[in-house]
């Protein structure tokens, strides 16, 4: 038996040898700091936590607290990644018109989910300081931006897909507007804000041909954009949908999500009051119990976690017969009614 020993340890030793290669050529774990800093063409394994969806085309941009870093991949698993996500991805670095990136994804695994996002926060003031090559593809904050503009300097109305804007009208402070940045809450078709604003997004660098080129602020959707802080922001006033003896269907707008509230009133003291808590930035609500022929001071407001925003009163009536926006053009008064 003790003879027996020392063969064993033989048999050992040599299945060691055999199998310690394959673990010396798997890639260790990296930071994406770490990733950032290795050579072209390696393989790499790194953890992080996802930033974007779809908004964003087909990249995923990982945080952690060292670095950013682009991932692109058409493998299900890797699509399906949504932000908020820790994943493992394994795949090969690349420059891709001057962005850094992980393609040709081996691995793309899920460890969790609804993870906290790194962000870096800046003042508008010193906005530069975000636009180089050590927070590419990190999530940053630029507080305090005064308006936005075209690249030709004009004061934007409506974002267009595809198109690029600059931040207070200085130049290199590129914000990006993504095609596939649409939808419900998109970016794309979205008024562009007036006044002052926050913007949030993932920074992003575009050079054809693999050189430094200028560095892009990507915000994802257009709660990225925080309007009057966050705040609803009511745009103009409420208006009335559709007016019968005694309903009236108004509606509003905001820039940001929030609840629904009408004060109203046959005098100033707006002693009425309906709401919808449903955070929305369309807000369309029916007033009813109303006197038929009747005038109302009415004011639209918005409440959310950032805070509360107003309208100005103003004064809608009810009517003595049901109306909708698509039939006020016609005639009220019988004697003006096309004859026959």
């Amino acid at each position: 038996m003790f003879l027996r020993r020392p063969a064993l340890f033989l048999c050992f030793l040599l299945l060691s040898l055999t199998v310690s290669p394959a673990w010396a050529q798997a890639p260790q774990f990296l930071r994406l700091g770490q990733a950032r800093r290795a050579a072209l063409g390696s393989v790499l394994l790194v953890r992080g936590v996802v930033a974007n969806g779809p908004e964003l085309g087909g990249v995923r941009y990982l945080l952690d607290q060292t670095a950013g870093l682009a991932a692109y991949s058409n493998v299900p698993a890797f699509v399906a990644l949504q932000p908020g996500d820790s994943v493992e991805l394994q795949g090969t670095l690349r420059n891709y018109n001057g962005l850094l990136e992980l393609t040709t994804i081996t691995r793309a695994r899920r460890l969790a989910q609804h993870r906290p996002l790194p962000l870096h926060e800046v003042a508008f003031e010193d906005l530069a300081s975000v636009y180089d090559e050590a927070f590419e593809s990190r999530l940053v904050r630029i507080t305090g931006v005064p308006f936005l503009t075209t690249m030709a300097g004009v004061t934007a109305r409506t974002l267009t897909a595809s198109t690029s804007y600059l931040l207070g009208g200085q130049h290199g402070a590129v914000l990006r507007v993504q095609a596939t940045a649409g939808g419900v809450q998109g970016l794309v078709g979205a008024p562009a804000p007036s006044g002052e604003f926050s913007v949030m997004g993932l920074m992003g660098q575009y050079a054809p041909g693999g050189g430094r080129g200028f560095y892009q602020l990507l915000p994802r959707s257009y709660a990225d954009l925080e309007v009057g802080f966050g705040k609803p922001v009511v745009v103009g006033v409420p208006v009335a949908l559709e007016t019968s003896p005694q309903t009236v269907k108004l509606q509003f707008t905001t820039l940001n999500p929030g609840d629904t509230r009408i004060d109203f009133g046959r005098t100033g003291e707006l002693e009425s009051v309906v709401t919808n808590a449903a955070l929305t930035t369309t807000h369309v609500i029916t007033l009813t119990g109303l006197r038929p022929g009747t005038t109302y001071h009415v004011r639209a407001s918005s409440t959310n976690e950032a805070g509360n925003s107003l309208s100005p009163v103003v004064l809608i009536a009810t009517d003595s017969r049901r109306r909708s926006a698509a039939s006020a053009g016609e005639p009220t008064d019988p004697a003006q009614a096309p004859k026959d």
